[in-house]
Formats: C-alpha cells, structure tokens, sequence
C-alpha cells in the first residue's frame, strides 16, 4: 500500500462479530501522523471494540487494518504492536512490580534495549509528568490518577508511532482526571499521534484534530472540533451533545 498521504493508521471497511451480535460494522477511519482523533458516543457503542481490533487485542472478521502503510496480518501483528501504544480504562499495571519496573519491562524483555537505558529513559518520563518520586512504589501504593499516569508512560517507553487511549479518565475519581488530561494534552502538543476514546468533550474540543461520533457499530460522522460543537453535524450528534453539554 501506498502510504504517501502520512497515515498512520487505516481501517478499511472493518467488521467484528461475537457470535451473531454484529459489533462493528463496515468502519473505514483514517488517523495521521501527528493528529489526535476523538472517538466519542454512547456507551456500548462499539469504540473500545474497534481500538482492540487495531491493537491486535480482538480478531476481526472481516476489512483491513494498516500501520504505517503495511497490512497488519498475524504474522506482523505482534512486532507491529511494539510500535503502538495502549492506554487501558482500568490501568492494567502489574500488581507485584514497581511503578519503574512496570514502565521499563516492555523495553528490556520485548525490545530487548539495556537495562540501564531502559531505566534512565523511564526516570526521565517520570520526571516529566512530576511522579519521580513514585517509581519505587507498588501500584497498591498509588492513587488512580498515579497509575493512569504511570500506565500512559509504560506506553511511552516503548518509543511507540501511535498510542491508543480507552476512555483513560471514566475508571477516576473527578479530582484526579485534570492530572492525566494534562498529560494527554502536552502529548498532542508535542506532535504525538493519538486515538482517543473518551466523554471528556472539553479536552476533545480544545486538542482534537478530528472528533468521530460512534453508534451501533458505526460511524456516524467525523468533523472538526469547530465543526463539532456548532452542532452542524446529524441529529443524532446533536442529541449527545445535548445530554452531556449545552450547545
């Protein structure tokens, strides 16, 4: 595939079934370099199904997924996803390592890079986000946000081309989602390549390049922010905008 338009993700006509029920249904999105792509709808909608399936996390029936231009397949899918982080609702830490250890274990067993490298580069990321003094804590010791942090920094690590974000804040108490929102936000400010699937309108108005609405298995539309929340868009978008925020 010709990857001269800069995309760094791809779905083609993507379809995924469980069973009989049909999940998703036909999505086509393209994601490039640089941008930070919302994806937003009701719950139960399909959003978190389709970042799977780009992960290689879910097998899909049917349609294509490209990386960089490359057909990912299940013979590339697993050195493909050294390249693509993933940021999970629920944190998924490893209970019995430390916050340094979770952050650098992907480098050293997966990438294979020192152990020394590995560490400084994660002291550096821990530095970066004000948690320098929380990398010899275990994920007990840590508050939701703490980990929500420290999770987005073992994406980090691994250098990725994209990171994948599913619904990062909705698992948090109120008072912690402004510190991870504030991390998400200075990624998309450095350049960044992003999805996410998040409720949080407020941060995809103010750094969305691109705002998808997602029901039943598909997508509805994609616009701009601007476009977005003038409310231009279908009447179905602007009944989720209206039950969340008034427009």
């Amino acid at each position: 595939m010709n990857n001269s338009d800069n995309s760094v993700i791809r779905i083609e006509n993507l379809s995924k079934y469980y069973g009989s029920f049909h999940a998703i249904k036909d999505v086509s999105l393209d994601v490039h370099k640089g941008e930070t792509h919302v994806i937003c709808g009701p719950s139960g909608s399909g959003k978190s199904t389709m970042l799977f399936c780009i992960n290689g996390i879910e097998k899909y029936q049917s349609g294509h997924v490209y990386f960089n231009g490359d057909l990912m397949t299940p013979k590339n899918i697993r050195h493909m996803r050294t390249k693509i982080g993933m940021v999970f609702q629920h944190f998924e830490l490893f209970p019995h390592l430390t916050a340094l250890q979770n952050v650098t274990i992907a480098p050293i067993k997966i990438q294979k890079r020192d152990r020394e490298e590995a560490e400084d580069n994660a002291r550096s990321l821990f530095k970066k986000v004000g948690l320098e003094n929380r990398m010899d804590h275990f994920p007990y010791q840590l508050s939701g946000g703490q980990k929500q942090r420290i999770a987005i920094l073992r994406a980090l690590a691994m250098d990725p081309d994209i990171v994948l974000f599913d619904e990062p804040t909705s698992a948090l108490d109120p008072e912690m989602v402004k510190d991870v929102l504030y991390v998400m936000k200075d990624l998309s400010t450095s350049g960044m390549t992003m999805i996410v699937v998040t409720h949080e309108l407020g941060f995809a108005k103010e750094v969305a390049s691109h705002i998808t609405f997602f029901e039943d298995g598909q997508i509805v539309e994609t616009k701009s922010p601007d476009e977005f929340f003038r409310g231009n868009g279908s009447e179905r978008t602007k009944i989720f905008l209206n039950n969340i925020i008034n427009v």
